[in-house]
């Protein structure tokens, strides 16, 4: 009862499975834990849209990875309507590097000069969106933007570098909507800082392994979905659509949502080149894109690649190399324990949707 996946889509089970929504976080020694994998990379990307950075170890915060002073998506670009810019404009952004040491961001790109900026102690507080969720952060100033239009060969553009202060450990964005029926792991607070729409993503190196079976005019790698966590050495490709908890040495992670994909994944996170025949994007909306209605009225077209996390108990960390454990949805009868827990009205109703309706 996992993700069916046919040659046009896939249908996601735990879509419109409202019981799902009632579990009980597991425990870490709970017995269905299985184990799914090992941690094969760990990336942090400081600035939306700019290459990110491979670390060994991390902590995991409650909007996202950290590692020192560097904090996922803690930066974003703006334009002068302050709307965000991404490499869905402007694919050369990815081939910006950036550094952070707490106080001083420093950029660098091959063939230009690095520039500095200071985190400034009183600064314009910027108030923007991403994709309609309202968020605000600090002006870095006038020159480190024009670099970044100059970078982009764009100088007439008035950018703008925006720097979400995460001194309180909370993060400025608003809310989740609600949505049991189409992600009913998903917690209203499952938000990130800058990222689109979770603090954690997660993807399979086996999937990127059957995506490339089926391209033929080029081969990919991970880098270019932009994960935060890595896992190799899994059942299959795309098993992960199925994992409904997640654990990482003690951290126990929700699977909150699928990751819906768009033309960013035809840009070559190396030197920022678009793919010119709309790959891998154009192959994965023949086999990933979603066949419930309900899903596909939100999602359109787009094709599911990977897998966002939420996490409830933060504070701990992740290391390249961890095993990784999961509570997999493709076998429902192991989760009648928890049901237990439940009223007597609901057990009765799941019972009966399981005899009709399997």
């Amino acid at each position: 009862m996992g993700a069916f996946q046919s040659t046009k889509g896939i249908k996601n089970a735990i879509i419109g499975d409202e019981t799902i929504a009632k579990l009980p976080l597991p425990e870490k020694d709970d017995s269905r834990w299985q184990s799914a994998g090992e941690v094969s990379q760990l990336y942090i990307y400081p600035v939306k849209s700019f290459c990110g950075t491979s670390v060994e170890k991390s902590k995991i915060g409650k909007h996202g990875l950290t590692n020192g002073p560097l904090v996922d998506r803690q930066f974003i670009v703006v334009n002068e309507k302050n709307g965000m810019v991404t490499g869905r404009q402007f694919s050369k952004l990815v081939t910006i590097k950036s550094d952070f040491d707490g106080s001083t961001l420093t950029l660098n790109a091959e063939g230009r000069e690095t520039i500095q900026a200071t985190i400034p102690m009183v600064g314009e507080t910027v108030y923007t969106e991403v994709f309609g969720m309202k968020c605000e952060g600090i002006d870095m100033g006038p020159q480190i933007g024009a670099w970044i239009a100059e970078h982009l060969e764009k100088a007439h553009l008035k950018l703008r570098l925006v720097y979400h202060d995460y001194s309180d450990k909370n993060s400025t964005r608003q809310l989740q909507e609600s949505n049991v029926a189409l992600r009913p792991l998903t917690k209203i607070d499952d938000v990130p800082l800058y990222a689109d729409g979770y603090g954690f993503l997660l993807l399979n190196e086996d999937s990127v392994a059957s995506l490339n079976q089926k391209l033929t005019s080029l081969q990919v790698d991970h880098q270019r979905f932009r994960p935060n966590i890595v896992v190799k050495d899994t059942a299959t490709g795309f098993c992960e659509d199925d994992w409904l908890f997640i654990k990482i040495n003690e951290n126990v992670f929700r699977h909150a949502s699928m990751c819906g994909r768009c033309v960013f994944t035809t840009v070559n996170p190396h030197d920022g080149s678009r793919d010119p025949n709309g790959e891998p994007l154009k192959t994965l909306k023949t086999f990933r894109t979603s066949l419930d209605p309900r899903e596909k009225e939100e999602y359109q077209n787009s094709p599911f690649f990977g897998i966002n996390l939420g996490i409830d108990n933060h504070g701990g960390s992740v290391n390249v190399g961890d095993k990784v454990f999961a509570i997999k949805n493709n076998d429902k009868s192991s989760l009648m324990p928890c049901l237990f827990l439940f009223p007597l009205p609901i057990l009765l109703m799941f019972i009966w949707k399981r005899k009709y309706f399997s």
